[in-house]
């Protein structure tokens, strides 16, 4: 799930929070858990790269209720 790519942009948690469409608070409650986004700390500021934000999008898709996904297999 991990991006090699620099060249991703950096997008700050309220805008991640906006495309994920998820209540304020919840990526900061993801890093304390699992941290299923990776994430960047510069300072004391959060940043997330596209392609992570997009990784993870992509690791959420389930075909049923019953299916654990690719979130399942993340270390």
């Amino acid at each position: 799930m991990h991006s090699n790519d620099t060249g991703s942009p950096l997008l700050k948690e309220r805008e991640v929070e906006a495309m994920l469409k998820v209540a304020k608070g919840f990526l900061a409650k993801d890093r304390i858990g699992k941290a299923r986004i990776p994430h960047i700390k510069i300072g004391r500021s959060v940043r997330y790269r596209l392609a992570d934000v997009l990784a993870f999008i992509e690791a959420s898709i389930r075909k049923s209720t019953s299916d654990p996904g690719n979130l399942a297999r993340l270390p």
